[in-house]
């Protein structure tokens, strides 16, 4: 939030220096600035994956009532049988399998290497002011760094939401649980899943946390894309408006549930498949994209 302040009175300090700067000197700035906005917010929204990627592992979600509806006819059935039942051996087999480790370092290097691209997001587009060449190039290239890193962010939240995440201890509860079923303990299997569906309520409401999150780097993220997209055409007073309108966007999404954050970013990402500029960038590596090595005349125009 105090990265968030400073930005604010950042813009309310250009707007008062533009006339001062210069149009040209003040587009810099101000784009600079809505750089470092969808830097601050993404790298905010990364961390907070990062941070939940470590704190938890994944684990196969049924709902309370399923699960415990399972194993309840699973008891029964083999109550009335000789024999193991098959239908208890596969509960029991299924329940086994919920949890799943990832593999090490997977999602670590990937955080890493998106933190990278953020640098140099920065790094470039704080040269434009002073009127490098390279920071000049980057206004062109750089739209597709900013796509890329938008979709990056979005595919993100759709793998959290495909793959969701549970807290290891509940790999503990699961097994005790089992184990329960397994020695017909119906009571103690309540309680036990009781337990169990505290633990998913307290993932479900970080979920939504980072849903939120997310949204707000992705708005970010299009509108910086857009406006790359027309700097050519748009004044220095029109880029901080649109960076104090992503400052008015955050304080809009209390209360914004998974789904409804979910439709969100389902829009954007359909806005980037629909435009034929992405259509030419999206299959190259975003670490290439940050190089800006992309000939011009191959991205200009498209």
């Amino acid at each position: 939030m105090g990265n968030r302040n400073k930005v604010s009175s950042v813009i309310f300090l250009l707007l008062i220096t533009l006339p001062v700067l210069g149009c040209t000197r003040g587009k810099a700035n101000a784009l600079v600035l809505a750089a470092r906005s969808f830097e601050v917010n993404s790298l905010q929204t990364i961390n907070a994956y990062d941070q939940l990627f470590r704190e938890y592992k994944s684990l196969k979600r049924d709902t309370e009532d399923e699960v415990f509806r399972k194993s309840s006819s699973a008891i029964r059935e083999s109550a009335t049988n000789e024999k193991t039942s098959d239908l208890k051996k596969r509960l029991i087999q299924a329940l086994s399998n919920r949890a799943y480790e990832m593999k090490a370092g997977e999602f670590e290097k990937e955080f890493d290497d998106i933190r990278l691209v953020y640098t140099s997001i920065r790094d470039t587009y704080s040269s434009l002011p002073d009127g490098s060449i390279l920071g000049a190039r980057y206004v062109v290239c750089g739209r597709g760094v900013v796509a890329k890193a938008t979709n990056q962010l979005i595919n993100f939240a759709k793998r959290l939401d495909s793959r969701p995440l549970y807290p290891l201890s509940l790999q503990k509860k699961v097994a005790e649980y089992k184990n329960a079923v397994v020695q017909d303990k119906e009571a103690e299997a309540r309680l036990l899943f009781k337990d169990i569906a505290a633990s998913i309520a307290s993932y479900d409401k970080k979920h939504e946390e980072l849903m939120q999150l997310t949204v707000i780097a992705v708005e970010d993220g299009a509108r910086l894309y857009e406006l790359l997209e027309n700097y050519n055409s748009v004044s220095a007073s029109e880029i901080l408006s649109l960076v104090q309108e992503n400052l008015s966007f955050i304080g809009s999404l209390q209360g914004l549930d998974t789904g409804a954050a979910k439709l969100r970013l389902e829009n954007i990402e359909r806005k980037f498949e629909s435009e034929r500029y992405w259509q030419r960038i999206k299959d190259k590596p975003i670490i290439e994209l940050s190089k800006c090595d992309v000939k011009l005349e191959n991205l200009e125009g498209a």
